[in-house]
């Protein structure tokens, strides 16, 4: 873990131009927009590993299912 860290400097001028142009059609300052971006990201993120997380759990319970021979795979008749 950093005990201190860098400000976040931006050297590229394409990229200030195009966050200044969202910024204000959004009504954002910077700051803000860059804030609302990072967190949506990191929301969608964090989103994304809970959904690996799950599927890996039921592939897991899947694992310890029994497997079925052939002749259970069939279909059989329905009763009624």
């Amino acid at each position: 873990m950093l005990l201190w860290q860098m400000p976040i400097t931006i050297r590229n001028k394409a990229l200030e131009e195009r966050i200044r142009v969202v910024a204000k059609r959004t009504g954002e300052t910077p700051s803000d927009l860059i804030d609302r971006l990072s967190r949506e990201d990191l929301e969608r993120l964090e989103a994304e590993d809970l959904k690996a997380k799950r599927i890996a759990a039921m592939n897991r319970s899947g694992a310890m299912l029994p497997k079925l021979a052939d002749e259970d795979r069939r279909d059989k008749p329905s009763c009624g």
